[in-house]
């Protein structure tokens, strides 16, 4: 029978010993160094010069002077010389110069934590205030999980979550139970992505965030209660792309849908859509001078108000003015009747005024209906010539 124990190696009792007293102190010392066991440091190989009683270190590699071969064995000083006691595998040890924890791996002595609290905990499965679920790591059940800023470190908290490659995903995911409706994070890239699933199974992606540019894209749409401000360009693309406005309101027809074009201000300078402020046609309104400019820009394309699909006014490719004529072949090319303003013999205009070759209709030329036109002076019928 071994006269220590198998563990911390105190001393044991054997029968008719003599003072027995002093191997009961001896297990009696052992035990309070050991139990709690607080170092003073760890890795010094050289005994510190004017140690105290009671002062424990543990002793570093390749050991010299009274410590020569103890490597690793936790030394302390009896108030005369250095005892020593040879871990095991699984002891636990604070370390005052460092204020952290070390454990011995049955080789040598490993770091735990430092500072405030532990720096690692290895384990395979935490789980927190109930079972483990699904595999996971960590499990934390609870109303409210919380993060919180050391003071001691800085004002800021931040949660980062890893991902070994682009294609990999590092991503959180909302679940109703078990079944997953909603993640948002790096899925399969380096974009950041929101995708939602109605039975956990089928996902649709309903935002994007591209990672390079930061434009952001609607892979299902978008549809937009309030207002929406963008500062910079918007690209809307897809199989047969729309932007729709809805008036939710209904009570009204005055401005009930438009879009309003703005200048660096903020001054609304032009707007368009359906309704103004006396009924609900589609409407283009300028507060510019110089008012709206429709323009077939790069070419000599034709620029067509329809109607119901048939075509009212166009000006063709040819520069021709066309009403009710797709095709015109004059400068003002009208199919239909064309009505001119009348006016009496009395009440003329100045023809200088609107100038050469203009026509009018007067109700009373020399008592007849006639059609006059402008030499530039004087307005004369159309069928003499004369003077009116």
């Amino acid at each position: 029978m071994s006269d220590v124990t198998d563990h911390l190696k105190l001393p044991l009792l054997v029968a008719s010993q003599a003072q027995k007293h002093v191997t009961h102190n001896e297990a009696l010392a052992a035990l309070d160094r050991l139990i709690f066991l607080t170092v003073q440091a760890r890795d010094q190989p050289t005994p510190p010069a004017l140690p105290e009683e009671g002062e424990m270190w543990i002793v570093g590699p390749a050991a010299s002077e009274s410590w020569a071969g103890k490597d690793n064995q936790v030394a302390v000083h009896n108030g005369s010389y250095w005892e020593f006691h040879e871990p095991r595998t699984g002891w636990l040890a604070f370390v005052t110069a460092t204020a952290g924890f070390c454990f011995f791996d049955g080789s040598e002595w490993q770091d735990l934590g430092g500072g405030n609290g532990l720096a690692e905990l290895r384990a395979q499965t935490v789980a927190i205030n109930g079972p483990a679920l699904g595999g996971s790591s960590l499990t934390v059940h609870g109303a409210e999980t919380r993060f919180g800023a050391d003071p001691d470190l800085s004002d800021d908290v931040r949660l980062i979550v890893d991902k070994e490659t682009t294609a990999a995903t590092a991503s959180l995911i909302f679940q109703t139970g078990t079944e997953g409706h909603a993640e948002i994070g790096l899925a399969g890239n380096d974009d950041l992505s929101l995708k939602v699933s109605a039975d956990g199974t089928g996902w649709l992606e309903a935002l994007r965030l591209d990672g390079v540019s930061g434009h952001a894209s609607f892979g299902a749409g978008a549809d937009i209660s309030g207002n929406l401000a963008v500062n910079g360009t918007v690209a809307i693309s897809g199989v047969l792309p729309n932007i729709v406005l809805t008036d939710t309101d209904g009570s009204g027809t005055a401005h009930t849908t438009t879009v309003s074009l703005r200048d660096g201000a903020g001054q609304e300078k032009a707007w368009f859509g359906l309704g103004s402020a006396f009924n609900s046609a589609f409407t283009f309104l300028s507060h510019y001078p110089d008012g709206f400019s429709f323009n077939a820009y790069g070419g000599n394309y034709p620029i067509e108000f329809l109607q119901n699909g048939a075509s009212r006014l166009r000006v063709h490719d040819n520069g021709f003015v066309g009403v009710n004529m797709a095709a015109p072949t004059a400068h003002l090319h009208v199919s239909g009747v064309m009505r001119l303003g009348s006016y009496s013999a009395s009440a003329l205009p100045s023809a200088s005024a609107f100038g050469a070759g203009s026509v009018i209709y007067v109700a009373d030329a020399a008592g007849v209906p006639a059609l006059a036109f402008s030499d530039g002076s004087n307005w004369r019928r159309s069928d003499s010539g004369s003077v009116l």
